[in-house]
């Protein structure tokens, strides 16, 4: 058996225990699924950035303050993934949390409406620091977060996503016209498939942020490899 099945059983049982648990115990699913979700993320990569979104970093320690036990053990989540992403020569780039993010050394963050803003990032993180920001459907959001230093510009979703059914629709016209306006990279997000990627590379997208049809596929690699292979040179 080999490590990602011998994880896995032991993020099910240690899921199964904690269900029994007081709060603020009974996370240790949301650690658990992340910790299987990351590693097969950083498994299938090849070079690709990986976002590690799928941790749910920002879920974790949202509500506890930074002497709690649970920041910890999220810090201890984002350093092993991060060996595990340099290794394959891939970026280390945590969702939402950016105190997080700077404390374990990743290579960068993704900020959101909620969440510190890319100014504040900016000058907290210093020049070298990848800083992606959420624009949704607004182009405008997009020219305020550059501004500020943003790295890249995530927009979507693209299409219906069964991670974010309430998200906002970013039609294909509006990634056409985010690459005509921005020099940065340009980041699709929502309901992205190896079979419909390629209408946002045709629209000028940079990259694509996928959850379900990664780590829902029965073969993450060779979803990894389809995908990457949209954006082969």
């Amino acid at each position: 058996m080999d490590f990602g099945k011998r994880l896995w059983i032991a993020m099910v049982v240690l899921c199964a225990c904690a269900r029994l648990l007081p709060h603020p115990w009974n996370f240790t699913p949301l650690m658990a699924i992340g910790l299987f979700s990351g590693y097969q993320a950083a498994k299938a990569s090849t070079g690709i950035v990986v976002t590690l979104s799928a941790l749910a970093l920002s879920d974790l320690v949202l509500g506890f303050d930074r002497g709690s036990w649970f920041v910890y053990a999220a810090a201890l989540v984002a350093v092993l993934f991060g060996r595990i992403t340099r290794d394959r020569g891939a970026a280390l780039i945590l969702n939402d949390s950016l105190d997080l993010a700077l404390a374990v050394g990743a290579d960068g963050v993704h900020l959101g409406r909620d969440d510190p803003d890319v100014a504040t990032a900016r000058r907290a993180a210093g020049p070298d620091f990848l800083i992606g920001a959420s624009c949704y459907d607004r182009i405008e959001l997009g020219e305020r977060a550059m501004a500020a230093g943003a790295d890249y510009l995530a927009f979507g979703s693209a299409f219906a996503s069964g991670t974010k059914p309430a998200a906002v629709h970013a039609p294909l016209t509006l990634y056409a016209e985010a690459r005509r306006r921005f020099r940065c990279p340009i980041v699709a997000i929502g309901g992205i498939r190896p079979d419909n990627a390629g209408q946002l590379t045709a629209a000028g997208v940079d990259a694509v942020a996928v959850i379900a049809a990664l780590f829902d596929a029965a073969d993450p690699r060779a979803a990894a490899a389809a995908f990457a292979s949209l954006f082969a040179a």
